[in-house]
């Protein structure tokens, strides 16, 4: 007899609602400032995360076709492209538009504006580390995705993009 505890029947209509994470989820951090991208990333990288980071939103848009994160947190207000245009046209691409984004910004009536180009959620400048790790939890059980053995949205998008 086997001491591996049964696991319950998965029925195929809560696995197509759900995507899997096989390890750590990868996490898009973009702000134009160099000590804000460095303080989220030791704390998201001490949480367990793996962190990506860019500094504008051409590079942010770069890296996220490219590398398909779980989540991005998109400072708004940035140089060369903003993170509202960054933002649209990520939910505009096929292989992104499913990717959570946390808009972050110092400007207090942004939060509807954020919203209104597709972001999932919005947090206040200056924010603390933990209310952002708080924040990417909240988003990614909204949007369906669970740490597990199974496969994760980066390699089935990496499958149907290709």
């Amino acid at each position: 007899m086997s001491n591996v505890a049964a696991t319950p029947p998965i029925s195929f209509r809560s696995v197509s609602r759900k995507r899997f994470l096989r390890s750590r989820p990868v996490v898009l951090v973009v702000d134009d400032d160099a000590d804000s991208r460095r303080i989220y990333r030791q704390y998201l990288r001490a949480m367990g995360c793996r962190v990506l980071t860019a500094a504008d939103g051409r590079m942010a848009v770069r890296k996220a076709v490219a590398s398909i994160p779980d989540v991005v947190i998109m400072d708004l207000a940035m140089p060369y492209l903003d993170g509202w245009e960054a933002t649209r046209i990520l939910k505009r691409r096929v292989a992104t538009r499913r990717i959570p984004i946390i808009a972050m910004s110092a400007v207090s009536s942004a939060r509807d504006s954020a919203r209104a180009v597709g972001c999932d959620a919005y947090l206040a400048k200056p924010c603390l580390p933990e209310l952002v790790w708080w924040e990417i939890r909240v988003v990614l059980q909204d949007a369906g995705v669970m740490w597990g053995e199974m496969t994760s949205r980066r390699a089935s998008a990496s499958r149907t993009s290709g």
